[in-house]
């Protein structure tokens, strides 16, 4: 549910409270990035021994670090003392070289806890109050995550050039004039903002986000930005409203345990715009409810209708069933008479041909019989009559043979009595 964020009656305090909102949104998107970014930077100052908290690595005094009581003793270092571990003095040596201003804030970090998470390494680069027990990125305000891009060198290689000239702590360098926008939200002693400075800031935060190097495709930048705009056109629903007035009032909280200057007014007027738009969504989730009742009402009403249309639809449904089983009853009925009836004409029909068939083909037999014996018959004359021939043959040949004989016999004896 979209909704106006004219929580104030006054215009310019409404101007106010979306730069507050503004400002949460811009922090949410950078602090994927930021993270990043420390994975590479806890890369370049190196690994500590994990074992030596951040009074070892410092010595005593060190300026705006140890603080002298009575009998000279610093209450930074207390009762740990300076050593000489060189691979934390390494890894302190490269978190001083990175910082901008070569001042780090040494009482916001866990030297111990170096190795391990890369936010204590960026906590060295936060303001040097108030973010000691600021565990995480995602905990930090918006001070603090711009404070860190700024003074840490590593970030000048993931930004565009033009975030950073002049570079800072001029007062021209588009950074600074990013984290001046903050400062000025949480300092306020009116809670107003003009039109002019409104669209100013809505410009110069987007413009961040925007920016080509890396912020410009990074998803949690590009949502971010898409909240600006949400938020700049109306387009929030009071129930983010409520939680971005939260984020705004834990931050002018965490502002006054830093100890920075900030006005009751601001703190009076975000509880006011809290309790206003408490009471706007309070007001709203009763008409939701009411609603809801209302549409629960149609709701069963309509069950009821539908239920109701639903029965007669099925007893109609279940009388055509009825009709339509009787119908293929008596159809089926005169379809089986009717497949009977074919039937019984289509066996007389198969056994008359089957009866012709067998005439023709026992008519077919006897004629091939009767020729089959006529062959037979001129087969055996024709071989009797050769048979004959053959013998007559043989006889002829045998009686000129015997003659033959006869005479060769003849002679021979006529020879032999001569």
């Amino acid at each position: 549910m979209a909704a106006g964020t004219n929580i104030f009656e006054d215009k310019h305090t409404n101007n106010w409270f979306k730069a507050c909102i503004a400002l949460n949104f811009t922090k949410e998107g950078l602090t994927d990035f930021v993270l990043t970014e420390l994975h590479n930077v806890q890369t370049l100052v190196g690994r500590s021994c994990g074992q030596c908290f951040i009074q070892n690595p410092i010595p005593c005094p060190t300026q705006d670090v140890c603080k002298k009581r009575k009998r000279n003793n610093c209450s930074f270092h207390n009762s740990l003392q300076p050593t000489s571990c060189q691979t934390c003095h390494k890894v302190k040596q490269n978190i001083t070289l990175l910082h901008r201003f070569n001042g780090p804030s040494w009482a916001n970090t866990k030297a111990e806890r170096w190795a391990m998470d890369p936010w204590e390494i960026g906590k060295c680069y936060l303001p040097r109050d108030g973010y000691s027990s600021v565990s995480s990125v995602q905990e930090s305000d918006f001070n603090g995550v711009v404070s860190i891009v700024l003074n840490c060198t590593h970030f000048q290689t993931c930004i565009s050039a033009a975030c950073l000239s002049p570079p800072p702590p001029d007062k021209q360098c588009p950074l600074e004039n990013v984290r001046q926008i903050g400062r000025d939200v949480r300092h306020t002693a009116d809670c107003k903002v003009t039109d002019a400075d409104l669209q100013y800031f809505f410009l110069t935060l987007t413009t961040l986000l925007a920016d080509p190097v890396h912020l410009l495709h990074d998803p949690l930048t590009t949502k971010a930005r898409r909240k600006l705009s949400d938020l700049q056109n109306d387009r929030l629903s009071l129930v983010d409203l409520g939680k971005m007035l939260k984020e705004a009032n834990k931050t002018l909280t965490h502002a006054k345990e830093a100890g920075e200057r900030f006005s009751e007014e601001a703190e009076r007027t975000l509880k006011e715009g809290l309790n206003t738009l408490e009471a706007k969504i309070q007001a709203g989730e009763n008409a939701l409810k009411t609603k809801h009742k209302l549409v629960n009402n149609e709701l069963k009403t309509r069950h009821i209708l539908v239920n109701n249309a639903l029965k007669t639809r099925q007893r109609l449904e279940n009388n055509a069933l009825k009709t339509r089983h009787i119908v293929e009853n008596r159809a089926l009925k005169t379809r089986h008479r009717l497949g009977n009836n074919a039937l019984k004409t289509r066996h007389r029909l198969e056994i008359k041909a089957l009866k012709t068939r067998h005439r023709l083909e026992n008519k077919a037999l006897k004629k091939k019989h009767r020729l089959e014996n006529k062959a037979l018959k001129t087969r055996h004359r024709l071989e009797n009559k050769a048979l004959q021939t053959k013998h007559r043959l043989e006889n002829n040949t045998l009686e000129t043979r015997h003659r033959l004989g006869n005479r060769a016999l003849k002679t021979r004896h006529r020879l032999e009595n001569k």
